[in-house]
């Protein structure tokens, strides 16, 4: 919190800065590959507050992180996400392609 503090006022008039973690798959061991749980994520943008807040909640697994990356380096948070859907992952116990 005290490094975030320090690092915010930075940003105050432009840019943006994206705090997130990796959380891999410590939820369940029994997973090889990250797990589609919720990322934490923290977006703090200068321009637009309101769509850095939206674009933060729109980031429901990792794998959105990427796809909003590309946005804050085109400068447009609003852009609709390019990338293919993802296929849902199989639940626990489930066969892949079942």
């Amino acid at each position: 919190d005290a490094f975030l503090a320090e690092l915010l006022p930075a940003f105050a008039e432009q840019g943006c800065l994206a705090v997130f973690s990796d959380h891999g798959n410590i939820e369940d061991l029994g997973v090889p590959t990250h797990t589609c749980n919720p990322v934490p994520l923290a977006l703090w943008c200068a321009g637009d507050p309101a769509a850095a807040a939206e674009a933060a909640r729109a980031c429901t697994c990792l794998g959105d992180v990427a796809g909003l990356l590309v946005r804050l380096a085109m400068g447009d948070l609003t852009a609709p996400d390019r990338r293919p859907a993802r296929p849902p992952r199989p639940e626990p116990g489930e066969a892949e392609g079942a």
